[in-house]
């Protein structure tokens, strides 16, 4: 089936070129990155986030790209590189804030920050893990 819905969506949004259109692509796309992680089917799940970040960049789509960046750091937490991924996603939050409002703003820096929490987790400095969390002067 999901080889089926990629080739639907990706005719559908070739044939619209709309924000909307390139949208459900990418969702389709992140629907696959999910999969694959779940199955650690990690060579699929790295296309996946390739395959979704290139349709989020076919139309201008700020809350797309924020969706794309929450699974494109899902692929370092997959690999174990948490630095890069918690890097990642504070850009990406960082341009939510700018380039969102209200509340598309809202759900992007929520499920990144989501993403982020999942990340900071797996560091093994835990006082690292504070200071990601916010909690490092509570402690002091």
């Amino acid at each position: 089936m999901l080889p089926d819905l990629l080739r639907d969506a990706t005719t559908h949004a070739h044939r619209a070129n709309t924000p909307e259109a390139w949208m459900i692509l990418a969702e389709a796309y992140s629907i696959t990155y999910w999969l694959a992680a779940r199955h650690q089917w990690m060579d699929t799940a790295e296309l996946a986030v390739t395959r979704q970040r290139w349709a989020v960049e076919q139309q201008p789509n700020p809350l797309g790209a924020a969706v794309a960046s929450r699974d494109r750091a899902g692929t370092y937490l997959n690999f174990g590189d948490t630095e890069r991924g918690l890097t990642l996603v504070d850009r990406a939050i960082a341009d939510a804030q700018q380039r969102l409002d209200s509340t598309d703003r809202d759900l992007a820096v929520c499920i990144l920050n989501l993403r982020g929490m999942t990340l900071a987790g797996r560091l093994r400095d835990k006082r690292e893990v504070a200071r990601e969390a916010g909690l490092a002067d509570r402690d002091q």
